[in-house]
């Protein structure tokens, strides 16, 4: 399978996926091989805008009806942050309950 790089001049070069490699994995490295500080301010300004947009809709519906029956559903204890729980959840948990949490935060709250 092929995807696009990302090169440093900022043009897309096909990349061939490992195999047994998830595009998912190969999405990961190429976001945490991003370095603030060469984006464009334009760019980072919103990046960051939108992050903080994302944590506070997190803590908006932390203690929704929706969130509870989440986190009282997961069994997955791990490393990762629900934002605005204490509890530590496995990758797949903390990702459900922040994108539940920013998705319906913007039709219920």
């Amino acid at each position: 399978m092929m995807s696009r790089q990302n090169d440093t001049a900022g043009s897309m070069a096909p990349q061939r996926i490992a195999q047994g490699q998830a595009l998912a994995e190969l999405f990961a490295e190429k976001l945490i091989a991003i370095s603030l500080d060469r984006l464009p301010e334009r760019t980072r300004d919103v990046a960051l805008d939108d992050l903080i947009d994302a944590a506070g809709l997190c803590v908006a519906a932390r203690q929704s009806d929706y969130i509870a029956a989440l986190m009282r559903g997961w069994d997955g204890d791990g490393p990762c942050t629900a934002i605005g729980h204490a509890r530590g959840f496995d990758a797949a948990g903390a990702a459900l309950i922040n994108g539940t949490a920013i998705h319906l935060s913007l039709i219920h709250i």
